[in-house]
C-alpha cells in the first residue's frame, strides 16, 4: 500500500476522578491511540483502566492499565526505532521492562511523569497543555512516524 501522507501516531489519555467512600478519589483512565495517514485515521485503539486503594500513585496505575493492551502501543514497544533508554543513560527508562520480543510498559504506580518521560524519549511531544482541573485530566501526545512503523501494523 502506498503512503499518501505523513504518518502521525497520537495518544489521547483522559483521567476522570470519582470519590469513593473507602479509598478517596479514584481514577478511571481512557486511552486512545490513533495512527493517521495525512488527516485520515488508519487505525484506532482504545483501552480503559481503573485504580483504587492507597499507598501508590493511582493515576499512573489507571493510565498504565488503559495503555497496556493497546495494539498500537504494543507495536511501538516492539518497533526497532523504540528508545528504551534516555539520551543521558544506557539503562532502561523507569517504567519499562524487557520482554521476550521487545519492551513492556510497567509504569503503574510509578507516577504520571514516568509515562510522560517514556513518550518524550521516543519523540512524542505534548501537543496541547494538559488539562488538569482536579477531577478531570487530559493528555495528548503525538509524533510523526517513519514508514517503517507502518510495516508492523
Amino acid at each position: 500500500m502506498k503512503i499518501t501522507g505523513k504518518l502521525t501516531l497520537s495518544f489521547d489519555i483522559t483521567v476522570a476522578w470519582k470519590r469513593s467512600s473507602v479509598w478517596g478519589a479514584c481514577p478511571t483512565a481512557e486511552a486512545t491511540a490513533t495512527l493517521y495517514e495525512g488527516n485520515v485515521p488508519r487505525r484506532r485503539d482504545t483501552g480503559m483502566g481503573h485504580a483504587s486503594g492507597c499507598g501508590y500513585d493511582k493515576r499512573s496505575a489507571a493510565v498504565n492499565k488503559a495503555l497496556y493492551d493497546l495494539p498500537l502501543l504494543q507495536t511501538l514497544l516492539l518497533w526497532r526505532g523504540f528508545r528504551h533508554t534516555s539520551p543521558w543513560s544506557e539503562f532502561p527508562l523507569y517504567g519499562l521492562s524487557k520482554s521476550e520480543y521487545g519492551w513492556r510498559l510497567t509504569a503503574g504506580g510509578a507516577g504520571m511523569g514516568t509515562i510522560e518521560r517514556i513518550f518524550e524519549a521516543n519523540g512524542f511531544r505534548e501537543v496541547c497543555n494538559s488539562t488538569r482541573d482536579g477531577m478531570y485530566e487530559f493528555y495528548h501526545f503525538e509524533r510523526v512516524m517513519p514508514s517503517s512503523f507502518l510495516k508492523l501494523i
